[in-house]
């Protein structure tokens, strides 16, 4: 018998998913032709969902947000998911245990969760729905409206977002295999005459971005989401506060004492002969050597609690921004000073990545929003990325003379300047996230969801 959704069955997951089914990342293709009124690509906020004919393909995440991966059916104006597995920062926020895909027995082991919450997150849901030629809304059993989509046309090539560039050049090409399995890989850096990666406890390194090793002891067995290589080595940080240190990206040494406690390390970066690494709960820390850490109070900045997922050094100073919109700078890594205006608007406008390069500094974040800066102090919009207004950049470098970006569902981005942004037709992602990005042995690498890396020598 068919179960609907119980939204008081678990408080924390419910109040996040919020019914966001839609973010399954299956991949797929576009609109599609045929009568079904549902056929097309439907939008609300960052969540991406497209219907052909009876199959469901491809959406990008919502902040926040809880993806089902599952199977998907229509009759007669009701909608029944069969849930299968679950994916996203929810659990990751609620359980502190990383963003990864769990089968049933997977979540119930790692969470402790009851058979009876199980049985409230593993199941079939039903939902009606009323759908026009513009809106596309959902309803609970109670006829309770769930979600309201709005039609997208704009979108015309699979495995891109709503964007108003039609796409450069497809010099992109995936890699056969990774070491990762289809594990998400969330941090890259080049240096030593490597790349190296990290993931869940995982850690590869390669050549030439094609041909990759595993390291047999990464010296975490959490997820690492933040790779550097300066002052002749590599250190690498991540979820609970764990960092290593490494002089070839092979042999690894964990650091004893972080001063992250067990709030994750987001990102590092070196300047002016130090470390400064920044991450969640409003922490930061340096270190002149990558080994001895002192920690920085930036609650002062930002407020208690307070993500801040990148960090870039340029023009003389390091530059940090925060899921809050906020943007910060120093000369020092430990005297901060807050911008006036970061360009991205409301409080809630998180910013996901920083880069420098070409004598500037170039943010991202939700939004499709991207701003740039000279100095790190004052910013300017970009007033067209070509990632639109339902993606979120979450990544971005330099390299190669030129900046690059990707976000959550797979699309990219090149420009020379970081103001004017040509798309790429074929990023190798589909609609999986891409997370981060090195430049190095000739070659731009890209690092993202599904333990996929793809490679390019123009980027473009």
């Amino acid at each position: 018998m068919k179960k609907t959704i119980k939204l008081l069955g678990i408080i924390a997951l419910v109040a996040v998913i919020g019914f966001s089914f839609a973010a399954c990342e299956n991949g797929g293709g576009g609109d599609g032709g045929g009568s079904d009124p549902l056929n097309g690509t439907w939008v609300e906020n960052d969540a991406v969902w497209k219907y052909n004919n009876g199959s469901f393909e491809v959406s990008s995440l919502k902040s926040g947000s809880k993806s089902w991966q599952g199977t998907y059916t229509t009759n007669n104006n009701i909608i029944t998911i069969t849930v299968t597995s679950v994916h996203g920062d929810a659990y990751a926020q609620t359980y502190g245990l990383g963003s990864k895909w769990y089968t049933k027995n997977e979540f119930k082991t790692s969470t402790g969760v009851s058979d009876a919450m199980l049985n409230d997150i593993f199941y079939t849901i039903t939902l009606t729905y009323s759908v026009t030629s513009t809106t596309l809304t959902f309803f609970d059993s109670k006829g309770r409206e769930t979600n309201k989509y709005t039609k997208d046309t704009s979108s015309t090539e699979p495995g891109t977002n709503p964007g108003t560039n039609p796409g450069g050049g497809s010099g992109w090409t995936a890699v056969t295999n990774t070491t990762f399995g289809t594990t998400d890989i969330y941090a890259i850096a080049y240096g030593k005459d490597k790349f190296v990666a990290g993931s869940y406890g995982k850690m590869a390194y390669s050549s030439d971005g094609v041909k990759w090793t595993a390291v047999s002891n990464s010296a975490s067995d959490r997820t690492i989401y933040a790779l550097v290589y300066a002052n002749n080595k590599f250190v690498a940080g991540g979820e609970s506060g764990k960092m290593a240190t490494s002089a070839d990206g092979i042999t690894w040494t964990a650091v004893s004492n972080s001063a992250f406690g067990f709030s994750s390390i987001r990102a590092i970066a070196f300047g002016n002969n130090k470390f400064v690494a920044v991450g969640g709960d409003s922490k930061m820390a340096y270190s002149s050597d990558g080994v001895t850490w002192t920690a920085v109070d930036a609650s002062g900045l930002f407020g208690t609690g307070v993500a801040i997922p990148a960090i870039a050094f340029g023009s003389g100073k390091f530059v940090a921004v925060s899921s809050i919109g906020r943007i910060v700078y120093s000369t020092d890594g430990i005297t901060w000073t807050k911008v006036s205006d970061s360009a991205f608007g409301t409080y809630y406008n998180d910013i996901d990545a920083i880069a420098f390069g070409g004598g500037k500094f170039v943010a991202s974040g939700q939004y499709g929003k991207m701003a740039y800066s000279s100095d790190g102090v004052t910013w300017t919009a970009v007033s067209n990325t070509t990632f639109g207004t339902n993606s979120s950049i979450k990544a971005i470098a330099y390299g190669n003379n030129k900046f690059i970006a990707g976000n959550r569902s797979g699309y990219m981005a090149t420009s020379t300047d970081g103001i004017n942004w040509t798309a790429v037709k074929d990023s190798k992602f589909g609609n999986n996230d891409i997370n981060a990005f090195a430049y190095g042995s000739g070659k731009f690498v890209a690092v993202g969801g599904e333990g996929i890396i793809a490679y390019s020598t123009t980027g473009d």
